[in-house]
């Protein structure tokens, strides 16, 4: 059985860490962002339910209790971790042949487990781990022959040994000659050790989180007809999450205070639940993920728990690998482009003052209301993300003017997500604004070493949509993760979608 959890509830440090290693965790769902949503309660009403597993009887857990909390308190020396985080970013961006080769054939779960590469525990960069199962995967090179070397890695294997991981070693010349052999014996050793989740005193960990906000309007009308809730990124699922588990999270957002006011004696996981004038808010007329991983094992829980699946396109570039290999497969037209608007005086600004992103808010304005003719959010949005870590905005400066930027979204060593791109493209000769904040964005991410470039949508399979052409010339790989939709009120679903089109039209 599943136990859902409130705000109230949810143990921070375990919503953080199952966002960092889960394949379906973004920015999106971290406690960060649940915070910058409920700053600003005159836009968005933030919710967050959790689901946690309740405490197994499972003889064979027993004599491994204090396993995750040991690997959840030693992922990191704190006072060495700027260091270690420095080589282990360097270490991702200049594998080793072999461990290029190994870890295309562990990454995207493809042995039906969540593996990481250089993961720091303690004072250590291990080369491969999945967390999981606490199974660590070292590749060696010729001076592990070393007899200095070879103590030392002796001495760290007794101690990793000792905090609980299990640890397997392959020489390079094992995994280039004989790669089956090597993933067999893998696969073997994830055989015999249990997956565990569990936290201290015997609580499991956190198994699903989902962030998302219901929309705040000024206007009473505008209220009415368009409030919504939206879940950006999709919900965040632990790799080996179970339908079960899945269905006991969709249907609490569904039962969610704010989402269904009608449900007695629930606890808000938000102090308030009031409008501006003391009135009860509305509640949503839909409630929709709009999902930036894969989901597809979970389809039928999402439909069990009244989730319809709509398809929606979008574009991946995975920048965990050398920038030279991801440059060369950006189309030639955009990379003449980029190498035009660089020559001719256009600049890169990573840390703009906040002057040069008001001018880059006027440009989303105009393109706005001249193109996109839907609502914008207002300066305040666009001002609080200035402040936030996470937050970087990619402007691109020609003759002291932004001329074009995009803002991105950073989840450290996982991915860069790109939001709100516009550009003055076609007012300056060779200069291709909206073109290089793209290849600003993914040069930053392959930088940082994150695993991804994520262009945050693409459009409908059977609508046309120019920007999915345009971003489709990047050398990412466009994928359909879709979205996840369900209607509260029918009727006022099909009078808004027939009202959007209709303005739309009048529009053009």
């Amino acid at each position: 059985m599943s136990r859902v959890l409130t705000y109230e509830e949810i143990d921070k440090r375990e919503w953080k860490t199952l966002v960092e290693k889960s394949s379906t965790g973004t920015w999106f769902q971290t406690p960060e962002a649940y915070a910058f949503f409920a700053s600003m309660p005159d836009l968005f009403l933030p919710f967050v339910v959790g689901v946690e597993k309740e405490p197994t009887s499972d003889s064979s857990l027993k004599g491994r209790e204090s396993f995750a909390s040991v690997w959840g308190a030693h992922t990191a020396d704190s006072t060495q971790y700027d260091l270690l985080k420095e080589n282990a970013c360097a270490n991702r961006k200049k594998p080793t042949e072999a461990e290029s080769i190994l870890w295309v054939m562990l990454k995207g779960n493809n042995l039906g487990l969540h593996f990481r590469r250089q993961h720091i525990i303690l004072d250590y960069i291990v080369d491969f781990i999945c967390l999981e199962k606490g199974l660590i995967i070292e590749l060696d090179g010729g001076y592990h022959t070393n007899p200095q070397q070879k103590e030392y890695d002796e001495q760290r294997t007794a101690h990793l040994q000792r905090l609980g991981y299990t640890e397997l070693r392959f020489t390079n010349e094992e995994l280039l000659v004989d790669p089956e052999n090597v993933i067999a014996k893998i696969k073997a050793m994830a055989t015999k050790l249990p997956s565990f989740q569990g936290g201290d005193g015997g609580r499991l960990l956190l198994r699903a989180i989902c962030v998302g906000y219901v929309t705040k309007e000024k206007s009473a009308v505008k209220q009415f007809f368009t409030r919504r809730a939206i879940i950006i990124g999709g919900p965040t699922l632990a790799d080996d999450c179970s339908n079960e588990e899945v269905i006991a999270l969709m249907t609490a957002i569904r039962e969610q205070p704010i989402l269904n006011p009608s449900l007695k004696g629930r606890t808000s996981n938000h102090p308030s639940l009031q409008g501006r004038d003391g009135k009860r808010l509305l509640s949503p007329i839909y409630i929709e993920t709009r999902n930036l991983n894969d989901y597809s094992r979970w389809k039928g829980a999402f439909e069990k728990a009244g989730f319809d699946y709509m398809p929606h396109l979008n574009f991946h570039v995975h920048t965990d690998r050398p920038w030279t290999e991801i440059e060369e497969q950006i189309g030639k037209h955009r990379r003449k482009y980029i190498r035009l608007s660089l020559r001719e005086g256009a600049t890169i600004e990573t840390q703009p003052e906040i002057e040069q992103v008001k001018a880059y808010y006027a440009l989303l304005q105009n393109l706005y209301r001249t193109k996109v003719k839907t609502p914008l959010l207002p300066w305040s949005f666009f001002e609080r993300l200035y402040h936030l870590d996470s937050c970087r905005y990619m402007l691109v400066v020609y003759s002291g003017q932004v001329v074009g930027g995009s803002v991105c979204m950073v989840l450290t060593g996982k991915g860069i997500y790109e939001w709100y791109a516009c550009g003055k493209d076609g007012e300056y000769k060779n200069i291709y604004p909206s073109t290089v904040a793209k290849y600003a964005g993914m040069k930053y991410a392959c930088e940082k070493g994150c695993a991804v470039f994520d262009m945050m949508g693409a459009g409908k399979p059977d609508e046309e949509y120019g920007v999915r052409d345009f971003k489709a010339e990047f050398g990412g790989e466009m994928v359909e993760h879709g979205r996840f939709l369900y209607v509260c009120k029918p009727m006022l679903y099909r009078f808004g979608k027939l009202g959007v089109k209709l303005l739309k039209k009048a529009n053009n």
